[in-house]
């Protein structure tokens, strides 16, 4: 056989850690990487997760919090609960990267965490819509931090050899 840029399976030379063999890679990372990661990599889910579960969520956030509300208000409402968070994540992604320059990255995302429980909590308690869209604006400052900074702290943790896998898993937590 001549020479190729890869490594056939049955080649005698050794293969190192996110090198090519044959068709498939090989990703090694030791255990307490991969933990980091996956820890690091639940800012993703939830921020998929939140942007999703408000949609199943309206039906009875209408019923309850504003039930006499004529069809058009009530669109208004709904529609401001949505982009609320999308607002706060617009402030929080813009606002992340310089406050994890300044603070750290794990400081930054222990900041995140703190938000979304602040903001799980103000949603959970709200007794009308005033307090239901800062619940929703503080989690949406979450993830915005949560966005920016969760990848490149992975980027920055992992070994070079398994940096990209370890990201593009965060990237696919968000779907």
């Amino acid at each position: 056989m001549g020479p190729s840029s890869t490594h056939e399976v049955d080649d005698p030379l050794p293969v190192g850690e996110g090198e090519q063999v044959g068709r498939k890679w090989s990703m090694k990372c030791s255990v307490p990487t991969a933990l980091l990661c996956a820890v690091s990599g639940i800012g993703g889910f939830l921020f998929g997760y939140d942007t999703g579960v408000i949609s199943g969520a309206l039906p009875f956030i209408r019923t309850e919090l504003f039930p006499d509300e004529t069809r058009a208000q009530s669109s208004f409402l709904a529609e401001l609960i949505v982009s609320t968070t999308i607002a706060g994540a617009a402030v929080g992604s813009i606002s992340g990267g310089p406050l994890s320059d300044a603070i750290g990255r794990r400081t930054t995302l222990i900041v995140a965490d703190v938000l979304f429980i602040v903001g799980a909590l103000l949603m959970a308690l709200a007794q009308g819509v005033p307090a239901l869209l800062v619940g929703r604006l503080v989690v949406g400052l979450a993830v915005g931090v949560a966005s920016v900074t969760v990848p490149v702290y992975i980027a920055e943790a992992a070994t070079p050899s398994v940096r990209a896998g370890l990201v593009t898993v965060n990237a696919v937590l968000i779907c």
